[in-house]
């Protein structure tokens, strides 16, 4: 049992992976888009600009700092 045990602890811990990576893609695809579109850097939901260290840290963030907290 507890072989079984760690067995689905591993596939819980992988499908987590799983979907944070492809919310990070998703992210990612979102922040080419506003690239494409002229948006990149700016805050989708108040407009304001993201800022060079957020936009550093976190090269597809969509919010500034105001609005992600």
């Amino acid at each position: 049992f507890s072989e079984q045990a760690l067995e689905r602890e591993g596939e819980e811990v992988l499908e987590k992976l799983e979907l944070e990576a492809l919310e990070e893609v998703g992210a990612i695809q979102k922040a080419i888009s506003r690239i494409d579109n002229g948006n990149y850097g700016l805050c989708v939901k108040c407009g304001d600009d993201i800022g060079s260290k957020r936009i550093v840290a976190v090269p597809y963030a969509s919010h500034c700092i105001h609005c992600a907290e």
